[in-house]
């Protein structure tokens, strides 16, 4: 898997990351703070801005997930002789040293209140880190919470500026279909795709998608790979089997597959959701029509 870098402002991207994370902990009844060093508003650094962003909402997603009502969250983003560094602490459940050996392994998931997808995130969130040429170290204290310390390299763009973002087609009459079943997920792809004016429909789940009386009034599948019951793959496999001759994108929240999905689907979009991605697969792969 090769980085693709590009300038950019990390913070305008840190605060983009937080605004969403926000949101999230809001609902959870979760004080979220954060501290972004002001030496970021100036300068731009070349960076890969999708892995950046995965490694990021992973990190504190497990911390807002793993933290108590009423309690915090607490993150900081700071330059330090030429790395970035990015601090999560929480005031969660803890991790017991014993966990601690099996954190980054992707099939399991450690401490005393399990909930689904945490060891897949930290499982990419590491790889990720280690692909940029980063570390990644955590401590945790059971009862009192987890601190997660990232460092990364960066390199300082000299006289740069951001690509200029790419403007979505006319989709008024394009209808597409979402397959997703994370509730913050799911708002998210509302909010983006409301933006962009297509007409849109969400389904917790693929059977719920084959329950419609007709699917050709779709003009597109986006298929969450990690879905409960039948998963994302199935659900290819069945729309194959149904003659749907529209396009269909995977979503997957595992970076590494994606070079083996891109063989399987039309195109493929990694999470969290973002608008430029969802831009550029519907650019690609819809044709807008005008109506008779």
């Amino acid at each position: 898997m090769e980085l693709k870098q590009q300038p950019i402002s990390l913070d305008k991207l840190f605060q983009s990351i937080m605004s969403m994370m926000g949101n999230r902990a809001q609902q959870e009844d979760i004080e979220l703070n954060y501290d972004i060093d002001s030496t970021f508003a100036t300068r731009f650094f070349d960076v890969d801005k999708t892995k950046l962003t995965q490694i990021i909402v992973n990190i504190i997603g497990n911390a807002v997930k793993f933290t108590p009502q009423g309690k915090q969250v607490n993150v900081r983003f700071y330059l330090n002789r030429d790395k970035l560094h990015i601090e999560v602490a929480d005031q969660g459940i803890g991790i017991s040293k014993t966990d601690q050996a099996l954190l980054f392994d992707k099939f399991k998931q450690v401490g005393m209140q399990r909930k689904e997808g945490t060891g897949l995130g930290l499982c990419i969130s590491k790889g990720l880190v280690e692909l940029m040429k980063g570390k990644i170290q955590l401590s945790s204290t059971l009862g009192k919470g987890t601190l997660v310390s990232i460092s990364l390299p960066v390199d300082e763009c000299q006289k740069c500026t951001e690509i200029a973002p790419v403007e979505a087609k006319n989709l008024e009459n394009i209808h597409i279909c979402v397959v997703e079943d994370n509730p913050l997920n799911q708002m998210l792809i509302r909010a983006m795709l409301q933006q962009l004016g297509g007409q849109y429909t969400i389904f917790e789940t693929a059977e719920a998608l084959f329950e419609m009386s007709s699917l050709n009034t779709f003009d597109i599948f986006l298929l969450d790979i990690n879905l409960p019951g039948m998963s994302g793959l199935q659900a290819l496999e069945k729309l194959k089997t149904l003659q749907c001759k529209q396009p269909k994108v995977a979503v997957t929240a595992d970076i590494f597959q994606e070079k083996e999905l891109r063989t399987l689907f039309d195109s493929v979009i990694t999470k969290p959701y973002k608008k430029s991605d969802l831009i550029d697969v519907l650019n690609q792969l819809v044709t807008p029509t005008i109506p008779a």
